[in-house]
């Protein structure tokens, strides 16, 4: 089911707001989630499980994502975040669990974990939850268009 009716059917937003967010999101890029909570007063708690579902994904830890401590920083470099739009959350030494505003194709993940030499699990993140963390985790502004990733998810 997609985003849009999970929003609707589980009443989090109405029809209408849900209509006026697409048409925001057509104008001004960016994601369902991020479009309809600045043309409603949602409550992005109500709407991750929903992204979630939308995914078939856990969800990451709503709000501003915690900044990774150095050592898990230092498992997925600047231009691999930016390039691939992963924030690295935690890991157990075997698995790197990861905020996505996108689900990954399978030749990203096999790249990543190929490179990482880790198991990479997702976690479903509004984009503009994965674009700040990034920004204040790597110290690129927010609006930085080093990146293919980061210019789509401008569009």
């Amino acid at each position: 089911m997609s985003l849009s009716s999970l929003i609707v059917q589980s009443e989090v937003a109405t029809m209408r707001q849900v209509e006026e967010a697409l048409a925001r999101q057509v104008i001004y890029g960016g994601d369902l989630v991020t479009n309809l909570m600045e043309v409603a007063l949602i409550d992005e708690r109500a709407l991750l499980p929903l992204l979630a579902d939308s995914m078939q994904l856990s969800p990451a830890p709503a709000g501003e994502l915690p900044i990774p401590s150095d050592e898990i920083r230092a498992l997925v470099p600047a231009d691999v975040a930016i390039e691939c739009g992963v924030l690295p959350l935690s890991s157990d030494g075997q698995t790197l669990v990861v905020a996505v505003a996108e689900i990954l194709s399978d030749e990203t993940m096999s790249e990543l974990a190929a490179t990482l030499g880790l198991c990479v699990e997702q976690r479903a993140a509004p984009l503009l939850r994965i674009r700040q963390a990034i920004a204040r985790t790597y110290g690129y502004p927010s609006n930085a268009a080093s990146s293919d990733w980061w210019r789509r998810s401008m569009e």
